[in-house]
């Protein structure tokens, strides 16, 4: 969930919206009892950070590591995977 919506967050020039999974919610006769309305969490990046951020994601679809993902004709963003490395000698117990 967390990476939908810093995804979502890029695609929305750095406005954050507050996650939701049910839309509405109906009565065993079908009428609507309840419907969830979007709701903003504010500006958490600037639209330029938001846009450099887009761009480089979609230039891993177009041109880098993920062009397994390309569709035709739509414009397709991605972000690979991240590794974790540490060069911690320590004891982990």
């Amino acid at each position: 969930m967390q990476n939908a919506v810093i995804a979502a967050t890029i695609a929305n020039g750095g406005v954050a919206m507050n996650p939701y999974l049910i839309d509405h919610i109906l009565s065993p006769e079908g009428t609507t009892t309840s419907t969830t309305q979007p709701t903003s969490l504010g500006q958490v990046i600037s639209s330029s950070t938001a846009d450099e951020i887009k761009q480089a994601m979609l230039e891993v679809v177009e041109s880098g590591t993920g062009t397994g993902a390309r569709i035709s004709g739509v414009e397709v963003a991605g972000k690979t995977g991240t590794a974790e490395t540490s060069s911690s000698t320590a004891d982990s117990c």
